[in-house]
């Protein structure tokens, strides 16, 4: 099955607050969220930088978060997390 989320760019982004994650992407083990781009983006505050849960190839150029550099490649994280800002 393809992937819900694929083959996409986000450029450009600068924000002053995230609530719970800077970045939050949250696929499944049948849809994983694949091939995408973040490129330039800024968020100046945020309790976490970022949430990949069943992603594949997600990369991150020039990203920042609470003033620090984003791993072109972070991490994957292996349990899933919610993100209720509601």
């Amino acid at each position: 099955m393809p992937a819900r989320y694929s083959d996409f760019q986000i450029r450009n982004v600068r924000a002053k607050r995230a609530d719970s994650f800077a970045i939050y992407f949250d696929g499944n083990s049948s849809e994983p969220i694949r091939n995408i781009s973040v490129e330039n983006f800024s968020v100046l505050e945020a309790r976490n930088a970022t949430y990949l849960y069943k992603t594949l190839n997600c990369s991150f150029k020039n990203c920042f978060v609470n003033s620090s550099p984003l791993p072109l490649m972070p991490k994957e994280d292996i349990e899933r997390k919610g993100c209720d800002v509601w």
